[in-house]
C-alpha cells in the first residue's frame, strides 16, 4: 500500500463498471479526488445464498440489449482492495442495468457477494506526474473475451473500456507494444 492511503480513505460507496461474461471484472469508477482516487481492474466471482447472480446478469445481458451494468457495493475502503492478503476480499452491493446514477435499474438484490479473485490493476492516481506521451491500454480477459481499459493519468483523463476481438488486432492496426497485458490472460 501507498503511503498516506490511510490519511484521507474512508469506507465509501465505491460503484465500479461490470464486464465479461465467461470471468466477471469490475472497473472501479474513478474520480480525482479521494478516496475515489484509484483505477482499478479487478477479476470477482459473483455470489448470492438461493441464487446464481452471475447467471442472472449473464441472462439479462443476453436478453436486454443494455451494454452497461454497474456493480454498486456496501460502503467499504477502497485502499483495502491492494493488498488482497489483509483487504477487503468480499465485497456486498447490487447489479445495475446501465449506470447506477444515470437511472439504471437493479437486477439483483443487495446481498450479491463479489468475491475477489485477483487484483488486475491497481494505481492510486498522482496528479503531479507527467502525462503519458502515448496513449495506454491495458488488455485483460482471455482470448475469448478480450478488454481493453485506458490507463487513467491526471485531469482531465478519461475512464474507457472497451471489448476486443484479438483476431482483430493486426486489422485495427494496434501495436502490440502500447498495449499492457494485465495478468495472464487464459
Amino acid at each position: 500500500m501507498q503511503g498516506g492511503h490511510a490519511r484521507h480513505d474512508h469506507p465509501a460507496v465505491h460503484g465500479m463498471l461490470i464486464v465479461g461474461e465467461s470471468q466477471v471484472f469490475l472497473s472501479h469508477l474513478p474520480m480525482f479526488h479521494p478516496p475515489h482516487d484509484y483505477q482499478i481492474l479487478l477479476e470477482v466471482m459473483l455470489r448470492e445464498d438461493g441464487g446464481d447472480p452471475a447467471a442472472a446478469y449473464r441472462e439479462d445481458r443476453c436478453t436486454s440489449g443494455e451494454r452497461i451494468y454497474t456493480w454498486v457495493p456496501k460502503p467499504f475502503v477502497l485502499s483495502g482492495l491492494s493488498n488482497a492478503a489483509s483487504g477487503a476480499r468480499v465485497m456486498q452491493g447490487t447489479i445495475f442495468r446501465g449506470h447506477f446514477e444515470r437511472g439504471g435499474k437493479p437486477i439483483s438484490s443487495d446481498r450479491v457477494q463479489a468475491e475477489l479473485m485477483r487484483v488486475l490493476y491497481f494505481r492510486r492516481f498522482a496528479p503531479a506526474e507527467a502525462a503519458p506521451v502515448r496513449l495506454q491500454y491495458l488488455l485483460f480477459g482471455s482470448p475469448q473475451e478480450s478488454f481493453l481499459a485506458h490507463v487513467i493519468s491526471r485531469p482531465p483523463d478519461y475512464d474507457h473500456i472497451l471489448s476486443v476481438n484479438l483476431q482483430q488486432l493486426p486489422a485495427m492496426e494496434l501495436s502490440l507494444s502500447r498495449l499492457a497485458l494485465v495478468s495472464g490472460a487464459k
